[in-house]
């Protein structure tokens, strides 16, 4: 009687091959994740840095920087100190840019700050990389989550409690009227948490 060979995987050898398999999708994933990331950060540094040109052109052809159409209005007490708003469509146009901006991954618009008589302003954006060696100069930066990026002046930007920007929730907003705790962002690696009268004198140091 003739002994009949096939040839076949024994489970061991199976299971070594699937492991093998399974880490390597896994490393391929993990790369293409953080490449990912490291795209979409790039898309963010280069749409803040065109408006930031966009702006400056503006600025010194007008003398000011152009205003939202729907902002909001922060007050302390009776004085309106800045506005915040979204990088609405209407402020990319009066720049001469025609693309639409967004985060790339939110498909959110990006933050616009002014300081009350539109002299001084920052455009912001949520990195997904907390990297301080995207420090470049005229460059501030709050940390949160993740980290801030901006251009422009260092004027404060506002959260609530909730984590939402104060001109996502309220077209006007006082401070002196807040019943919790604000977030405000200044500059890299600086915040400040707590209630507004803290704030108000954190503002006039």
């Amino acid at each position: 009687m003739k002994k009949t060979f096939t040839n076949a995987f024994t489970l061991v050898e199976l299971i070594v091959v699937i492991t093998i398999v399974a880490v390597l999708a896994t490393i391929g994933f993990i790369s293409f994740t953080w490449y990912n990331v490291q795209v979409r950060d790039s898309v963010r540094l280069s749409d803040i840095k065109t408006v930031y040109t966009g702006i400056n052109v503006y600025k010194a052809k007008h003398w000011k920087v152009p205003v939202a159409k729907n902002q909001t209005e922060i007050q302390i007490g009776w004085e309106t100190i800045q506005y915040q708003s979204d990088l609405e469509a209407w402020i990319l146009g009066q720049v001469s840019i025609t693309q639409w901006m967004v985060d790339p991954k939110t498909k959110e618009l990006y933050t616009y700050v002014t300081d009350k008589n539109s002299v001084t302003y920052q455009v912001w954006a949520v990195l997904e990389i907390d990297n301080p060696d995207y420090a470049l100069w005229n460059t501030t930066y709050a940390v949160h989550e993740n980290l801030y990026y901006s251009k422009g002046w260092r004027i404060w930007i506002i959260e609530d409690n909730n984590w939402n920007f104060i001109h996502k929730v309220s077209t006007v907003f006082n401070i002196n009227d807040a019943v919790w705790d604000l977030t405000a962002y200044f500059y890299r690696w600086y915040k400040f948490t707590g209630t507004w009268p803290e704030l108000v004198i954190e503002l006039q140091k």
